[in-house]
């Protein structure tokens, strides 16, 4: 049986490596139409762009998995004192 503390680790580093992807992918995009490195990214601009909406799209769903893992400890932080 898989424990929580697990899930909860799985879902922050899917987290951090598909948040990294589109950080990445949104770069790229950034760089080729600056012109700064266009020669040195041979992947085409419409391959990154999508790259880039589909992991801000699942990096989106991640967040929301993760919030709610976390909403205890966000209820007790946003709790009046």
């Amino acid at each position: 049986m898989v424990s929580m503390y697990e899930v909860g680790r799985d879902v922050s580093i899917a987290l951090l490596l598909v948040g990294l992807l589109s950080f990445l992918s949104g770069l790229a995009l950034f760089l080729k139409s600056t012109n700064v490195l266009y020669k040195l990214i041979p992947i085409p601009t419409r391959t990154i762009s999508q790259v880039h909406v589909l992991s801000s799209f699942i990096a989106a769903g991640i967040a929301i998995i993760h919030i709610y893992l976390n909403r205890r400890a966000l209820i007790n932080y946003f709790k009046k004192k």
